[in-house]
């Protein structure tokens, strides 16, 4: 019999006495179900690795190195299927993300390339229990399943004694883990067997303050975590404080995203009320700091917490790297504010986040912002159709050792 328990649709916090229950999983409308991986998963769990991997890398891996990574490391270990201790998580049925945890010596790798030796069991009163090989299926990407998931390892780990975490993270992986309390340890490049190499970043964690749930609290409880009123800065620089925005900035983003500039720059983005800039904040930037842990973050004035622009990551459907992206305020142009905030979220995005390569699109027409790409160490690349403004755009490059 399979172990399994029943998800909520959002954010699943922990598990319950029933998550250690056998059977099938309840039946409710969009349910979600997680449990052990059995070996008659591996050919679908192989095959959902692989789709993941060729479609959530883009932009952090190019695609010889996320091929060489699908041949060479990223693949399901059996070993953990016959521990019981790797998961499918199944939507109505259909396999929608693996993942799980390790009381042995790997840290990552599949069957064909593991990394660590296998047999080795861990201490869990001086070793980190390992977090291992998460993958989401690119059409049940931005659900929240990897968080779910990770919630179920964390619970687990801890059950076994554990008070540590450690794993080695994909670049596409990093902002995802940062953004659940892990830290950068360490990045490491590793030379494949065909020669190609691949970076990761190792990184740690210690739960022994993490919380188990109730999970038999209402669908409400795992609703996506909202960001706190004037949230702790993301970056600082001299004279700002980069920090996430909240939906307490709604009436800064009406009038910013009604600016005349804005508007014939970037877009109309539709927020005619503070309502609208409500919805825009859940939609758009809360939405994408759920999703990936990062998005377009508030800039203010450190000394005076006024509110002066906004400048952060994006990840756009239609551009295979991520993307930078700022706008102010007319009072606090020309100052100098755009840039010392993006040369920081440059930094930021490379230094902490492990992005190789960045993007930036800018209208034709507005020089200003062209030139500033430029004094950023931005090059032209291309000019293509967005999507989202139904016009022609610029984009600008940078990545580790050049354009």
């Amino acid at each position: 019999m399979r172990s399994v328990i029943s998800l909520p649709k959002q954010n699943w916090r922990g598990r319950s006495e029933s998550a250690h229950s056998k059977g099938r999983p309840t039946s409710v409308a969009h349910a979600r179900a997680i449990r052990v991986a059995v070996p008659a998963d591996v050919p679908a769990l192989t095959a959902l690795i692989e789709r993941s991997a060729r479609t959530l890398s883009r932009g952090f891996y190019t695609e010889q190195e996320t091929e060489s990574a699908i041949t060479h490391v990223f693949g399901v270990d059996t070993t953990l299927v016959a521990d019981g201790t790797y998961y499918a998580v199944e939507i109505e049925g259909k396999l929608a993300a693996c993942g799980g945890w390790s009381r042995r010596r790997t840290l990552y790798g599949g069957d064909q390339r593991p990394v660590g030796e296998p047999a080795e069991l861990l201490d869990p009163e001086n070793d980190a229990a390992r977090i291992r090989a998460f993958f989401v299926a690119p059409e049940f990407a931005r659900q929240g399943l990897g968080r779910q998931l990770l919630d179920h390892c964390i619970t687990a780990a801890k059950e076994g004694g554990f008070s540590n975490l450690e794993l080695m993270a994909t670049l596409p992986g990093v902002p995802f883990y940062a953004a659940l309390g892990f830290d950068k340890v360490e990045r490491v490049q590793d030379i494949l067997p065909d020669g190609v190499p691949l970076a990761f970043v190792r990184m740690a964690r210690d739960v022994r303050e993490t919380p188990i749930a109730d999970n038999s609290a209402d669908d409400s409880a795992y609703a996506p975590t909202p960001v706190p009123l004037r949230a702790p800065p993301i970056i600082e620089t001299r004279r700002l404080a980069i920090r996430p925005l909240t939906l307490d900035d709604a009436g800064f983003v009406w009038e910013l995203l009604n600016d005349d500039d804005f508007l014939k720059f970037i877009g109309d983005r539709g927020v005619r009320t503070v309502d609208d800039a409500i919805e825009y904040l859940k939609q758009g930037p809360l939405a994408m700091y759920e999703r990936l842990g990062f998005g377009l973050w508030c800039v203010e004035l450190k000394t005076t917490h006024t509110t002066i622009g906004i400048c952060g990551l994006l990840k756009r459907d239609w551009l295979d790297d991520v993307d930078i992206g700022f706008a102010f305020l007319p009072d606090f142009r020309g100052k100098g504010y755009a840039f010392e905030a993006s040369r920081a979220v440059i930094a930021y995005a490379i230094d902490t986040l492990g992005i190789q390569h960045l993007a930036a699109i800018v209208s034709p027409t507005n020089a200003k912002s062209q030139s500033l790409l430029g004094r950023l160490g931005m090059r032209y690349r291309s000019l293509v159709r967005a999507p989202e403004a139904d016009h022609d755009v610029q984009v600008f490059t940078i990545g580790i050792g050049g354009a």
